[in-house]
């Protein structure tokens, strides 16, 4: 399903400087675990064309939504929502 929506972008994954994987989140978090969401509260997003992504406090993302499930190399859930994106820009209203 394609989608556009937009949030707070917590990078996850970097590579020389650019943002490789972030989770798009409805408000922004500090360090404490207190403040983390919890995982039906985040998306993780990653670049449909594998692409490095620079960082934006408050992107749009466009792109497909995929919604279940996806484990980690230890067998954790890692992501129940994930957008597949094909753009991510500042968000217009920012």
């Amino acid at each position: 399903m394609k989608v556009a929506i937009e949030g707070y972008m917590i990078p996850v994954d970097l590579q020389r400087g650019k943002v490789v994987t972030f989770l798009l989140s409805r408000s922004a978090f500090g360090c404490c675990y207190a403040d983390s969401p919890q995982i039906t509260e985040v998306i993780k997003v990653t670049s449909a064309d594998g692409k490095p992504m620079s960082y934006l406090p408050m992107p749009r993302v466009t792109g497909t939504l995929e919604v279940g499930e996806e484990y980690d190399s230890e067998g954790y859930i890692d992501s129940i929502y994930r957008i597949r994106a094909d753009a991510v820009a500042a968000s217009p209203e920012r």
